[in-house]
């Protein structure tokens, strides 16, 4: 009998190691079918072509969220670990969710709307795709896959750019000759490029293989030339400071002269651009003078009048702002139809004041948290 018990025991462990197996494998799958959301495009509407990936990615998460919940119930091991970086995002979700539920309409807060398909909803589900990811990849080989398929796909929205800036396709781009790739609007487009960038290098770092450095190298280049010609000017200026900050690091390491020198180089660099950017007649002749003009006229496109809503709708809610999604309200409350111009508002178009009159102080402090410890950990390694 004990014989008995004991084979059967061992085929049910090897039956649920197989369901496992099963689910782990299934979860990945869908993680990396996630990645694909930059890809997926569509004429929703005149205005809502962006609104298929929310759906996608919903979707996708949902499904394999369902999994991870399964998988847990066989293998508590898969549970996330609680770390500062974990607390910090599930507290400004739990803090965007309040201060909904005491800002104008939970109902539009929580779902959004279509023409930018995020709401609560969304950071819901980029919540359950973090804990996901922290829970179900372990190692460094895993991550690094994760890394080269998010780099392939932005190289394919890379490629429908460099198409659109050619006038062969257009795929929805709103605001030609900027380009936008897969995303329609340059704005999202150059965020999300400016990120791959880093991803480029980093694997350009760490690769072994003299024949991969190229080609991430070359990546990170693809990657930056798009950035350029998105002429999304906070994208343009994030991936420098970045590019700052990794020199930084770099430049504390080296010796006293080598110092001098990156200091004059630099100097000199930036004597040149100050004369190029005094003289319109040499910008106009240049590559991306569209891009340069941008950023050397400082045309705000109206934001600073938005902007002028601030004082007065975050003092009548300082500490917990108006509820998630609740710029149309503040615009329409706040501003004179002298700066609107007859223009619709749905955003300030600058995070910062965005969380600050969304979830108010404690929000703002909350979100600011996540990059601290983020920050942090870098600075840490990087010791």
């Amino acid at each position: 009998m004990k014989f008995c018990d004991k084979i059967i025991k061992l085929t049910i462990n090897m039956k649920l190691d197989t369901l496992k197996n099963i689910l782990l494998k299934s979860i990945r799958i869908g993680i990396a079918l996630a990645l694909f959301t930059p890809l997926i495009i569509g004429p929703y509407g005149l205005n809502f072509v962006e609104y298929p990936k929310a759906v996608f990615f919903r979707s996708i998460i949902e499904v394999i969220f369902a999994l991870y919940i399964f998988l847990l119930l066989l293998d508590k091991k898969y549970l996330p670990k609680i770390s500062p970086l974990l607390i910090s995002i599930v507290a400004f979700d739990a803090i965007l969710i309040i201060s909904s539920i005491f800002g104008i309409n939970f109902y539009h807060s929580f779902f959004g709307d279509m023409q930018r398909g995020e709401g609560i909803i969304t950071h819901l589900h980029l919540l359950a795709f973090f804990i996901i990811l922290i829970s179900v990849f372990k190692n460094k080989e895993d991550w690094l896959d994760l890394f080269k398929i998010s780099i392939w796909v932005g190289t394919i929205s890379n490629v429908a750019a460099i198409l659109q800036q050619l006038n062969i396709v257009q795929l929805f781009n709103m605001y030609p000759p900027r380009v936008s790739g897969t995303m329609a609007n340059p704005d999202l487009f150059g965020s999300y490029i400016s990120l791959l960038i880093f991803v480029a290098l980093f694997l350009f770092v760490i690769e072994k293989n003299i024949t991969f450095r190229i080609i991430w190298l070359f990546l990170a280049l693809l990657n930056c030339y798009t950035l350029f010609f998105s002429s999304t000017r906070a994208s343009i200026l994030g991936a420098g400071l970045g590019f700052a900050f990794i020199l930084f690091f770099i430049f504390l390491k080296l010796d006293y002269k080598k110092r001098i020198t990156i200091l004059l180089s630099a100097l000199a660099l930036c004597a040149l651009i100050l004369i190029a950017s005094l003289n319109p007649n040499l910008v106009a002749k240049l590559p991306g003078n569209f891009t340069m003009s941008r950023f050397m006229e400082l045309n705000l496109n109206g934001r600073e009048n938005i902007w002028q809503t601030f004082p007065p709708a975050f003092m009548a809610k300082p500490f917990l702002g108006w509820g998630f999604e609740s710029f149309t309200f503040i615009s329409d409350k706040y501003m004179t139809s002298g700066l609107t111009n007859g223009n619709y508002y749905d955003r300030p178009h600058n995070k910062v004041l965005e969380v600050l009159l969304y979830s108010g102080i404690i929000g703002l402090l909350s979100y600011l948290s996540i990059f601290f410890i983020i920050f942090y950990l870098s600075f840490d390694r990087m010791k």
